[in-house]
């Protein structure tokens, strides 16, 4: 795996883990409107690790967008 690669699947595991605590964080304070602490934000972030590491492997695997392409087969 390249250098660029690299740089870009961080990128996005880091916007995947922001946007998926606050997510998560939302999603505790509108169902249970308890006020958010730090136990309840590292919960959030501990369990948005493993999606978003699991999203970007299969997102960044070179086969996924393959599967959506429609390309007609030649008869």
């Amino acid at each position: 795996m390249g250098k660029r690669k690299i740089e870009q699947f961080l990128e996005f595991l880091i916007i995947g883990l922001g946007v998926n605590t606050v997510e998560n964080l939302l999603v505790v304070q509108y169902t249970t409107k308890v006020e958010i602490t730090w136990e309840i934000f590292s919960t959030s972030l501990w369990f948005a690790i493993p999606f978003a590491v699991i999203s970007e492997i299969i997102v960044d695997h070179p086969e996924f967008w393959k599967i959506f392409s429609r390309k007609k087969k030649e008869s």
